[in-house]
């Protein structure tokens, strides 16, 4: 038995000349969980319908959780740097 998929999508954001850019990629079908496979729960022999070809995840709510979880990590950044100055 495996233990219970808790991750969501990796993610990649940059902000580059105003332009914002995100790019979310699959954490694989055994550790996300946000994951729907043809078999469920996943066994990891299948891919994740909601995974692309080049492994970027098409999943709105994995998406969202993944930008909320990384504004979570940001605050906390920006906490530790105004604590320093």
């Amino acid at each position: 038995m495996r233990g219970k998929a808790t991750r969501g999508p990796n993610i990649s954001a940059a902000l580059y000349d105003g332009a914002f850019e995100c790019f979310c990629e699959c954490s694989g079908v055994t550790a996300c969980r946000f994951a729907l496979c043809s078999e469920m729960p996943p066994t990891g022999d299948d891919d994740c319908t909601y995974k692309t070809e080049h492994g970027a995840c098409r999943a709105l709510d994995a998406t969202e959780a993944a930008l909320k979880a990384l504004r979570k990590k940001i605050s906390g950044e920006l906490k530790r740097l105004s604590e320093i100055d």
